[in-house]
């Protein structure tokens, strides 16, 4: 796969995630605009997340059935009218409304994204391709908060989607013309709500694709856990401003970055069976170390942050590996099966937030023991499949 490819391919699945971070610093310009409660305003993240979700869990099988370029190009058109209309929105309500469709399609392109790399590659060539286009989709987040909050502080929040319309039409372009088809017509299912469903209890009952599923979600239940809580978590625990936990995330996004080329280096010098085995316990590690300095040491920021480094890194590595490995294991309906990954992902992480939010108020070491619970569950797990042929073909 060329380089133009990659980065196309990069800049299509990191679209979501870029709407995400991309509006946040907008929140409370848009409940001035529309004259509500800043809570009402923030909604629009939350069903942009639930569209999401749902895009995720239909793009797959929609790719498998009508091909991965209809689709691409269908959930592009999609996302650009819905971002062109936001700038015209005369009510919160309409404006949200069109966040969650353009939720849906951005899940949908962050599907069939991973679908093309699964059709040409291998289980090595996947997972070194899937962390090049994590890294440009982490890249993308990384700019996001600081451009967006430079445009609603100069120019207005009507900026943001006008922005978001530009690159997704700049994407439409370049897929239309340096993106093939990559599921010939003979290869395609087009199945019924039935066929489907079955599709997706095959999926579940290979156990193989059940045994790194489920290294998949502990791996989320941590990263999760750090999104929705590392705010409240540094700002109350640690007394740091807002200003100074933004260069604190800022560095958290570079340490996975860091995480994603080391996985390309390593994935194809070493394999991903290999990589896991030595990831999952280096993870353990920074877990137990987490809880342990919270709880009986109190250490100081820099220590703290290291620590929580390590296991962001290794499990960002893990949950890489464990979804190439996943999609792989079902090659007759990999679109299926990666919009199954996706949709329990954003799942897990939808219920982790409410967790943490139920959680801080009553210790101030809900981080440390999400983080530790998922770790422990995922290493004796990971013992019992180490005797399973599943795991090891």
């Amino acid at each position: 796969m060329t380089a133009v490819r990659v980065l196309i391919l990069g800049v299509v699945a990191g679209l979501s995630s870029f709407g995400v971070d991309f509006y946040l610093p907008a929140t409370k310009a848009l409940a001035l605009s529309f004259d509500s409660e800043v809570s009402a305003a923030g909604l629009n993240v939350s069903l942009f997340f639930l569209g999401i979700a749902v895009g995720q869990f239909i793009g797959g099988a929609l790719s498998d059935a009508f091909g991965r370029k209809k689709l691409l190009v269908v959930a592009l058109l999609v996302f650009i009218v819905a971002s062109i209309s936001q700038i015209f929105s005369s009510t919160l309500g309409l404006f949200i409304a069109l966040r969650s469709i353009q939720g849906v399609a951005g899940g949908a392109l962050a599907v069939v994204v991973t679908a093309i790399i699964c059709d040409e590659n291998d289980v090595r060539g996947t997972a070194k391709l899937l962390s090049q286009t994590t890294v440009i989709s982490i890249g993308m987040r990384f700019i996001a908060p600081m451009l967006a909050g430079y445009l609603v502080a100069f120019v207005d929040w009507h900026a943001l989607p006008a922005i978001v319309s530009i690159l997704s039409i700049a994407c439409l372009i370049f897929v239309l013309f340096h993106i093939d088809e990559t599921l010939p017509a003979a290869k395609r299912r087009r199945r019924s709500l039935v066929h489907s469903l079955q599709d997706i209890w095959m999926i579940l009952c290979n156990s193989r694709t059940r045994i790194f599923i489920a290294i998949e979600m502990c791996c989320s239940v941590g990263l999760f856990a750090f999104v929705t809580g590392s705010a409240h978590h540094f700002i109350e625990n640690y007394l740091l401003s807002s200003t100074e936990f933004g260069y604190v995330y800022s560095g958290f996004t570079v340490v996975l970055l860091v995480a994603v080329f080391s996985n390309q280096w390593l994935v194809t010098k070493f394999g991903i069976a290999l990589m896991m085995r030595s990831s999952i316990p280096v993870q353990l590690f920074f877990a137990s170390a987490l809880i342990f300095t919270a709880r009986f040491f109190e250490p100081v920021l820099w220590l703290h942050i290291t620590l929580l480094a390590g296991y962001l890194a290794s499990a960002f590595i893990i949950r890489l590996n464990a979804t190439a490995a996943a999609v792989k294991s079902i090659p007759e309906v990999q679109g299926t099966a990666a919009s199954i990954i996706s949709t329990i992902s954003f799942g897990v992480g939808g219920l982790i937030g409410v967790q943490m939010t139920l959680l801080s108020g009553v210790t101030t070491y809900a981080l440390e023991y999400l983080i530790f619970a998922s770790s422990v569950f995922l290493f004796l797990y990971f013992l019992l499949c180490l005797r399973s042929r599943a795991f090891n073909q």
